[in-house]
């Protein structure tokens, strides 16, 4: 296998933390020892993490670093409940909370929004991971503050605000598979009334999986990226602030392979595949498990490429002590194209190369806030008005069995939402805190040119409806907080963009599904403070959601070719439990961890397609358990020479299913459960210096797992898995200025 280390980084790394003396020396002693407070905006306000009546989870940027947490896929191992989906390459994540989610070529919108400097960002929009100040996970619904479709939560990416000193830093690593990365940022305070920070990423790695077919390397990713905010500050009660941003990444994604295949001739089951080639797909499903993962052997070169700008303004005048006016503005664009070989094996059977998936979306918001208090502070209040517009444009030709199928569509979503949530302190130990947030959507869908439905065919579906909160909070201690929560929230409707352009449902042979809608209730406990003479941070929540209409996809043959439709389950229960824990047992001791539980079922699993009934069940991407645990152990070195720090990191999570149909016409589509060790040390401030020093290895002792799947048993009688990386070792250097 093809991999290079970074040899020369580690063994320097590891010299010279062992060449010098370490003394038991620090400057926090055991009764200044405190945990950090967090700071969150998880109510639209910036609050003590402790003291906001919600399940969320928020990572600084010191603690990213330490964690070495640099993509999306990373986070799952220090948020308990989220999950981190792969079905269609690594160049495309999916977020999972409390089993709410978008399945693989859904039509609906993503369950689990992602906001980069409060505005959402297009649901096919690239990553941007670097120089980010914090990351922020809310749990369960969230559509008072932050809109419909927040059923299963949001993701909050705060980026770094420029500072009033010069400085920066510069990161440069080197890794397995010639993985290298190099991140800067510079603040450049022209004026304390001009500040500017520029921030750039650059990331490339080799490919890890090799494919028989092509002869090539496949994994491999090249990765760039510009952030440039300035901040002007005219007067003492106004401040504006500009964010753009651009991103370019290309590849070749790491393939779906063969996890299951259905024998020809198998009875109630889909064996199109296995029957076409004769037996040769079951050969080839053996030939792949003896293969490993990290050999694959795929007809088609899933080679992608993507280009996106951001960029966002943000106003804010304070027009007394007590009250804020603030004004966000959004404007993005993301293109992106990807072929796939959506059958996963050698035979040229159901592809969408050369020309590959394009998608093309552009959104713009514009956001107006009211934040104020008053009653002498009892009472704070956020108010707003939102509108955004945000057009798809989407063409997929897809090659099934020699025939060409193409869906080339235009979709436009426009929204317009009020909303007002306001906390009210009834004592020094009890608070209340309600919320209301009204949306009207219209979303419409026209076929276009080269579509097989032939162009034209408008759709339009226009829905108003609320979203709402209440919670009661219970200070018993200065240390510790009760609370209890319920929400209301929706998924907004639309078309399927692949099927027969009829405004109804699937039951009735069309591409039209509902809403969703979501409700919870949540109670929780947070605590922070010191046990004995150990600090400590304690979080932990049970919650129950209910949903009507969960919109999930059923995998079927329409017109002679496979696609994915969107369908309502009359209902759903999602049963669950989160909890995270740190603790400082030592000046020179951390330890800390997640565990997560949760039931997902249909309460109602039947579903009507085509005249054909479909008996859904289990609930997909929903692990039971999964959790984290972590020790950190650090040691200032004699003579000033900088601090040493050695940091394990251990996740682990429960089986899962990628199908909804698994226990009926889509068996074995499972994700077999799996842990993973990753190990840090860190040479930090190397004598006295800006200068400091690590070595990571991720998957320490090269695991083999999978990290999403691909359903297509219903169709085509085949599914596949994303193979997760193998360990890899990373030497970075790091130096502020």
């Amino acid at each position: 296998m093809k991999q290079h280390l970074t040899t020369k980084i580690a063994c320097a790394v590891l010299a010279a933390s062992a060449a010098i003396p370490v003394e038991v020396a620090h400057a926090q002693s055991a009764d200044t020892m405190q945990v950090e407070e967090v700071i969150v905006t998880a109510q639209r306000r910036e609050e003590n993490l402790e003291k906001v009546p919600l399940s969320v989870l928020a990572l600084s940027a010191d603690a990213l670093r330490e964690r070495g947490i640099v993509n999306e896929a990373d986070l799952q191992s220090a948020v308990p409940g989220l999950v981190v989906r792969e079905s269609v390459g690594d160049n495309n994540y999916t977020f999972i909370v409390r089993g709410q989610t978008v399945d693989a070529y859904s039509s609906s919108p993503p369950a689990v929004l992602v906001y980069y400097d409060d505005v959402n960002i297009a649901p096919h929009a690239q990553s941007s991971f670097f120089d980010l100040s914090s990351v922020q996970v809310l749990k369960g619904p969230q559509g008072t503050l932050f809109g419909r479709n927040t059923t299963g939560g949001a993701v909050l990416y705060q980026t770094t605000q420029p500072g009033e000193k010069f400085g920066g830093y510069v990161t440069a690593q080197q890794g397995s598979y010639d993985s290298t990365t190099v991140q800067a940022a510079i603040n450049l305070p022209f004026d304390p009334k001009v500040l500017i920070r520029i921030a750039g990423n650059y990331n490339r790695n080799d490919g890890y999986v090799y494919n028989l077919a092509t002869k090539d390397w496949w994994g491999r990713t090249s990765a760039s990226a510009l952030r440039g905010t300035i901040v002007l500050k005219p007067t003492d009660q106004l401040t504006n602030t500009t964010m753009v941003q651009y991103d370019k990444r290309n590849g070749i994604s790491v393939p779906n392979e063969l996890s299951s295949v259905y024998k020809c001739g198998t009875p109630g089951l889909n064996t199109t595949i296995d029957c076409i080639t004769n037996g040769a797909a079951y050969a080839e499903l053996l030939a792949q498990k003896k293969r490993g993962p990290y050999v694959s052997n795929l007809s088609a070169r899933e080679a992608y490429s993507g280009l996106s700008y951001l960029a966002v303004n943000t106003t804010k005048y304070e027009v007394n002590a007590d009250t804020t006016i603030k004004n966000i503005v959004g404007m993005g664009r993301n293109w992106s194209n990807g072929p796939y070989d959506y059958d996963a094996t050698p035979f040229t059977i159901l592809e969408n190369t050369p020309r590959g998936e394009t998608m093309v979306s552009t959104n713009y918001s514009e956001e107006l806030q009211a934040l104020g208090s008053t009653l002498g502070g009892q009472l704070k209040y956020t108010a707003g008005f939102y509108y955004s517009h945000e057009k798809d444009i989407i063409n997929a030709p897809l090659t099934f069995g020699g025939f060409l199928f193409g869906y080339n569509t235009n979709s436009t979503e426009r929204t317009i939402a009020g909303y007002l949530q306001a906390s009210y302190q009834l004592t020094d130990q009890v608070g209340l805190t309600g919320g209301i947030r009204y949306t009207g959507d219209r979303v419409t869908l026209t076929q276009l040119a080269e579509s097989v439905y032939g162009p034209g065919h408008p759709e339009t579906m226009s829905v108003s409806k609320p979203s709402w909160n209440v919670s009661a909070e219970y200070q018993t201690t200065p240390d510790i907080m009760l609370y209890v929560t319920t929400r209301g929230s929706y998924r907004s409707g639309g078309f399927n963009f692949a099927d027969n352009p009829v405004p109804q449902t699937a039951a009735s042979a069309g591409n039209l599904f509902y809403p969703e809608q979501l409700k919870d209730i949540e109670g929780g406990v947070k605590s922070s403070g010191r046990l004995g003479d150990v600090p400590f941070r304690f979080n932990l929540d049970v919650y129950n959601s209910w949903i009507d209409n969960s919109q999930r996809v059923a995998y079927v043959i329409v017109g002679g070719a496979p696609v994915a439709l969107t369908v309502n389950l009359k209902s759903a229960q999602i049963t669950g439990a989160d909890s995270d824990f740190e603790f400082k047992l030592a000046p020179w001791l951390n330890v800390g961890g997640t565990l997560a539980y949760t039931h997902a079922r249909f309460t109602q699993p039947i579903v009507t397609l085509f005249g054909s009934v479909q008996n859904f069940g289990p609930f997909a991407d929903a692990p039971g358990w999964s959790g984290s645990a972590y020790a950190e152990l650090s040691h200032d070195l004699a003579e000033n020479a900088g601090r040493l720090t050695l940091r394990t990191d251990v996740y682990a999570q429960s089986k899962y299913y990628f199908s909804n149909l698994n226990n009926t016409t889509n068996p074995d589509a499972i994700i077999a459960g799996f842990g993973l060790v990753n190990l840090k040390v860190s040479w930090l401030e190397i004598f006295g210096s800006h200068l400091s020093a690590s070595l990571a290895v991720n998957n320490l002792f090269d695991k083999h797992y999978y990290v999403g799947g691909l359903q297509e048993g219903s169709d085509l009688g085949v599914n596949s898995q994303v193979p997760g990386r193998p360990r890899w070792v990373t030497g970075e250097l790091h130096y502020e200025f």
